[in-house]
């Protein structure tokens, strides 16, 4: 405190210290508020959540909700060596749940599909192109007029003509159709078998999207019960039973980053106290400090109810990032409090004010130029990162005003509880510090040197990181059990053994059939114009109803007739067989309609019973939609050929993701010099000097170089979860930084030793405290958070050595210089 007159803000602290019960009282309440608000907070995993509402392929989407109900599946596989005995599982399973389950919840059950084979096989003929019956009838007709000719006894070949039998092969026409008939043949019995029937799919169809948090975990709520009441060991003791599908994995997404939010907050708090107390030695100061943040923490998240409504599960980690930055405000004024404590000749009050307004500078500017950083994420059209970036500047904003509100009223009333003892204001770690002080002090020009090496090659392998820095395979953001035992690993093996085609087709909803049509024709052109497209099949419910009926049946009529005739007779045995085959197979009764099967019929029939407006397009199996060229160039295929089409809608989880990433590789480069302009802004605005600026903004410049080259050691790709780790690290860089060179500029030239001992010690305490945050996601199972953790940590490395190491040394190196001149 001033030794005359104190300062408004010294009267305020003051004021605090005199008033700590009321003002703690105040405090409580409002954070109890907090957590009731925040407790009512909705947590939504959907990927649409991620993105503005406005985007198109989130527009369409919630139409493709409405008028479908979504185009989720929950599917639940037996896995036994015996196909019966899966078989019989299926059918009684199948059975339980359209009696049991309201139909509300589920629109078709599925594990077969005898129906649409049988339709298929006896009709497939009249599903053939005009010109290749034509083709077959000219082939047969040749055939049967050489054998007529040929195998007559009384006909003597003068000419030669009998020389060479044409036969009669229509190979090249059944290759063609191989693809569409091989859909209904690859399963056993028609049932959704893999080639050797251990695994058997059944399919059920909700009547709700699978994006809806709520609505998946009512729908399985429902549902599980059912499946469980069939015991799958009573058909083979060996049966297995798995979940997959968009819902199943939706769900188990959704419970895996829960579990890991909370543990990781719980390792984040456990090993944060742990830190605080070997640096401490106080169970006292860790109380003060965890009080502290834990009111801004409530205050930021109550908050979030009003301004957001809900949270994304990207959003929800932020907790730890707060707690472990957050927690900064209280570590510096703490620290400074007890050197005041420990100099014995002010009291309590008195050290509380001269804390209090020695760091609140260098703390504001810290705690403004991250928030500034978490701030400018709301500049980016995603709406997950306006949320990160606005929870995260507010959590640094109350973090700040708790450590200049909550911190003094706790110092001050716990020590009229009972007052501190000389052991509470350990300097055990100064020794660490000190060291260090004195190695940067007594070897400037070695540690400088190092440091610019590092910097050279880090600028290197930077260049070689920003070259391609994107993942490009998302199958790496998933949770490893969900990849190796869980939803997605089944996912992949029924794509690839049981249905060779992709379980969520991106779904065209028109506004009419002759709308469906004109989709139907234009996309089907596309496919046939381009060799290489993504577009697998194409499928609209006219398609099921084949043109040129009539045409066609002429034909069939004609081949029909000549097989019935007396030419036959002629063919030999072994070639006569297949001719029976095309006989039997063969029907004059056009399709209607009507004849389509009801289970086709379903998946065109939208909610208020209108049929036929929906065209669905099946992405190509045999490239994964997990990678990222394959994701975003389907869904660009798609909409570039629909697009001149009016008042159409077009989405999938295909569309959502290709949005996403598209999207988050835009904003990238925006986001990131916003938050580096920002952040240069508030410091000349803060020291009013261009050159103090340059010397804060060296650090950064230094740590980010060496990130680059460190990420790209790692082997870690930028995500648009772990992408944010890069603004932050800005922050984050600038607080380290700013408080490191504020207490320089407070103590004079010559005092980087002192100021490495002191403050430098408190800055690591923070380091290791948002480090802590950072390495406990790498012990969940989600794949994204880990990668989250792993850039994080890097960059907590790079920005506090930069901070506390470099550019000290070259403070003292030009000192020395300014001496020497």
């Amino acid at each position: 405190m001033s030794a005359s007159k104190p300062s408004a803000f010294e009267r305020y602290i003051l004021l605090l210290q005199r008033r700590a019960g009321l003002v703690l009282l105040v405090l409580s309440v409002l954070a109890g508020v907090g957590v009731w608000a925040a407790s009512h907070l909705a947590l939504r995993a959907d990927f649409r959540e991620l993105l503005p509402p406005n985007m198109r392929s989130v527009r369409d989407l919630r139409v493709v909700d409405e008028r479908l109900g979504g185009a989720g599946n929950f599917i639940i596989v037996a896995q036994s060596p015996d196909f019966e005995a899966n078989k019989a599982y299926a059918t009684e399973l199948a059975s339980r749940i359209r009696n049991q389950v309201d139909r509300k919840y589920i629109r078709e059950v599925e594990y077969e599909n005898r129906a649409q084979r049988e339709f298929f096989e006896k009709n497939k003929y009249l599903y053939a192109e005009v010109e290749d019956l034509q083709v077959i009838h000219e082939r047969l007709q040749t055939k049967l007029e050489f054998d007529l000719t040929c195998k007559n006894p009384l006909f003597f070949d003068f000419t030669g003509q009998c020389d060479k039998d044409p036969g009669f092969d229509i190979s090249d026409l059944q290759e063609k159709y191989k693809s569409e008939e091989a859909r209904y043949d690859q399963h056993i019995d028609s049932y959704y078998t893999n080639a050797d029937g251990t695994l058997l799919a059944i399919l059920v169809q909700p009547t709700s999207p699978s994006a809806a948090v709520e609505q998946v975990r009512e729908f399985l709520r429902v549902v599980l019960p059912v499946v469980n009441s069939v015991s799958p060991t009573e058909y083979h003791p060996d049966m297995k039973i798995h979940f997959t599908g968009s819902y199943a994995q939706a769900d188990e997404e959704l419970r895996t980053m829960i579990h890991d939010i909370r543990s990781t907050a719980l390792a984040c708090g456990v090993l944060v106290a742990l830190v605080l107390f070997l640096y401490y030695r106080s169970l006292r100061q860790i109380f003060f400090i965890s009080a502290t943040v834990l009111f801004g923490l409530s205050w930021t998240y109550g908050l979030a109810l009003p301004t957001l409504g809900m949270l994304t599960t990207q959003t929800a980690v932020l907790g730890s990032i707060i707690l472990g930055n957050g927690i900064n405000n209280a570590i510096i004024f703490l620290a400074r409090y007890l050197e005041e404590r420990r100099s014995g000749s002010l009291s309590v009050e008195e050290s509380v004010c001269r804390a209090a307004s020695t760091t609140v500078g260098a703390t504001f500017t810290a705690a403004f130029t991250t928030a500034a950083a978490f701030a400018v994420l709301t500049i980016s059209d995603m709406r997950a990162y306006k949320q990160f970036g606005f929870l995260g500047a507010a959590g640094m904003v109350a973090c700040w005003i708790a450590a200049y509100t909550a911190l003094p009223a706790l110092v001050a009333l716990g020590e009229r509880i009972r007052p501190s003892r000389p052991k509470e204001f350990d300097t055990a770690h100064e020794r660490v510090t000190g060291a260090l002080g004195r190695l940067i002090h007594g070897s400037p020009r070695g540690v400088a040197l190092a440091g610019a090496a590092l910097t050279i090659a880090g600028l290197v392998g930077s260049y070689f990181f920003w070259s391609d820095p994107w993942e490009k395979d998302y199958s790496n953001i998933r949770s490893e059990r969900s990849v190796s035992e869980g939803s997605g690993y089944w996912n992949r093996r029924l794509m690839d053994e049981v249905f060779k085609l992709s379980l969520t087709p991106l779904a065209i909803l028109t506004e009419s059939r002759e709308q469906a049509h004109e989709v139907y024709d234009t996309l089907m052109a596309e496919r046939e114009k381009n060799p290489q497209t993504m577009m697998d099949s194409v499928r609209s419910f006219d398609s099921f109803v084949p043109e040129h009926q009539s045409e066609k049946l002429e034909w069939i009529a004609r081949i029909k007739k000549l097989l019935d005739g007396q030419a036959i007779k002629f063919v030999k045995k072994s070639q006569r067989k297949e001719l029976d085959l095309i006989r039997d197979s063969i029907d004059l009764t056009p399709i209607t309609e009507a004849d389509v099967p009801r289970e086709i019929r379903e998946h065109f029939t939208e909610l208020d019973g209108s049929l036929g407006k929906i065209v669905y397009v099946f992405p190509d199996n045999s490239r994964q939609l997990w990678i990222m060229e394959n994701v975003v160039t389907f869904s660009n295929e798609v909409y570039d050929a629909i697009k001149g089409i009016p008042g159409i809608a077009a989405s999938s989880d295909a569309m959502i993701i290709a949005d996403l990433l598209q999207l988050v590789q835009a904003d990238a480069p925006i986001v990131l010099g916003a938050a580096f302009l920002a952040v240069v802004l508030l410091l000349l605005f803060n020291f009013r000097s261009v050159s103090i600026t340059a010397k804060v903004l060296l650090p950064l410049a230094v740590a980010y170089a060496w990130l680059g080259a460190l990420i790209y050691a790692a082997q870690i790709h930028l995500t648009f979860i772990n992408f944010i780790v890069l603004p932050m690290a800005i922050g984050i860089g600038m607080d380290y930084a700013a408080n490191v060179f504020h207490r320089y500029e407070l103590e004079g030239e010559g005092s980087i030793e002192s100021v490495i001992k002191t403050t430098g010690g408190a800055v690591i305490l923070c380091s290791i405290t948002t480090i802590i945050g950072y390495a406990s996601l790498l012990a969940g199972e989600s794949q994204a958070l880990s990668s989250l953790g792993k850039l994080g940590l890097l960059s907590e490395v790079c920005t506090v050595s930069a901070a506390v190491v470099v550019a000290p040394a070259v403070l003292v190196l030009l000192e020395r210089r300014r001496r020497a001149s």
